[in-house]
């Protein structure tokens, strides 16, 4: 168990280094340190909660990406809480570091918020 933990600690960093690992490919306007929205648990097994902290009523649309630029999830989603939590089951899914990319439909005002999440 040691080194398969030691080898996806290996692989995350490769990633991190890597230029699409960065989310380079979405949209230059995206802010990487928003606090509106979290994901926990970090690392996760691919199920993970998606935490959107909201002030009026929104729709989102939640994207995820691979390492690549592959879009291998998508939903569209109607906030009316002030806090929502969203429960994501990407499994089976291949270890590594993927990008979460949620856009604001309603308000044009906010940037897309982008967030990473390491699958092991």
């Amino acid at each position: 168990m040691k080194k398969f933990s030691f080898f996806v600690f290996l692989l995350a960093i490769f990633l991190m280094a890597t230029p699409r690992a960065n989310c380079s490919f979405l949209p230059n306007s995206a802010t990487t340190n928003a606090d509106s929205i979290s994901v926990y648990p970090v690392p996760n097994n691919g199920t993970f909660i998606l935490t959107i902290n909201g002030s009026t009523e929104e729709t989102i649309i939640i994207s995820i990406y691979n390492s690549f630029g592959k879009r291998i999830y998508e939903s569209k989603e109607l906030i009316t809480e002030k806090v929502t939590e969203k429960k994501i089951n990407l499994q089976p899914t291949p270890p590594g570091i993927y990008c979460i990319h949620c856009v604001y439909l309603n308000n044009i005002k906010k940037d897309p918020v982008i967030k990473k999440v390491l699958i092991n």
